[in-house]
């Protein structure tokens, strides 16, 4: 009982913490179909635009589905191999740039945001077939989510319901003790645990705090960047061109489609 009322107390505070719903990740993709997802973080931030039926668009795609195989989130991946020099091509009345192919590399790089919290359950690359699978609560990613579903989450320790339900099979069964120092005993460890859980949560929240300041930081300067690309694209200049500046800046070229499709 005791032990149900110090998840009860954590799962409270985790609330405050876990509350978002997307996630921002590095996806890299090698031609031998091996796929790498890193640098997973929650972000107050929208997702990807969806990309459906665009000429650049490849036979790879990203989706996220929920626990009951239900899909949430589906892109198509304009994954090129191909490596671009891009050139200045000047006329009397105006100036463009062209990407020209001067070779190829073993593998291709973007930033995906894509749907995690709710009932998001895992998520799929597909090259035509699956070829990768992340599942949101399995790996250690620094983003802890409690809940019972046969998977001990790495990031929540033994706070997780399926990590203590794990740990108990396999736990030596406890001393009998008499008299009044079993209750005193239990109550110590109640206190030392709870203790232990506000330890933890005020650490999530200072860590949420500075990454929501880093987040609204990108997100202002997402913002200011969409406001420019449509001044620019109102201005009849090359998408392709800003697609270029886009990727400069660390951002990903499919805000340019973004603009374009919102104009």
């Amino acid at each position: 009982m005791r032990y149900d009322v110090a998840l009860m107390v954590f799962m409270v505070f985790a609330g405050l913490v876990v509350a978002e719903e997307n996630c921002q990740l590095d996806l890299t993709i090698y031609k031998n179909d091996t796929v790498r997802i890193s640098d997973v973080k929650i972000v107050e931030l929208e997702t990807t635009p969806e990309r459906n039926s665009f000429n650049d668009v490849t036979n790879y795609s990203l989706g996220v589905y929920a626990i009951d195989g239900t899909r949430l989130y589906k892109t198509y991946l304009p994954v090129d191999f191909r490596v671009y020099e891009l050139e200045e091509i000047s006329h009397s009345y105006e100036t463009y740039y062209v990407q020209t192919p001067v070779g190829e590399r073993d593998y291709w790089q973007t930033e995906i945001i894509a749907p995690c919290g709710g009932n998001a359950e895992e998520l799929w690359v597909f090259h035509r077939n699956p070829i990768f699978v992340y599942r949101f609560d399995e790996i250690e990613d620094e983003r802890c989510q409690l809940g019972y579903n046969g998977v001990c989450d790495p990031d929540c320790s033994d706070l997780d319901p399926d990590c203590i339900i794990e740990t108990s099979t396999t736990s030596t069964p406890p001393l009998t003790t008499v008299g009044g120092s079993e209750s005193s005993g239990g109550n110590l460890l109640l206190y030392l645990l709870t203790a232990a859980v506000l330890l933890v949560t005020a650490f999530f929240v200072y860590r949420k705090h500075e990454e929501n300041k880093q987040a609204e930081e990108k997100q202002r300067k997402r913002r200011k960047l969409i406001e420019w690309i449509g001044e620019q694209l109102r201005d009849g200049e090359d998408p392709e061109k800003l697609k270029a500046v886009v990727r400069s800046q660390g951002f990903e070229e499919e805000l340019v489609d973004y603009v374009e499709r919102k104009l």
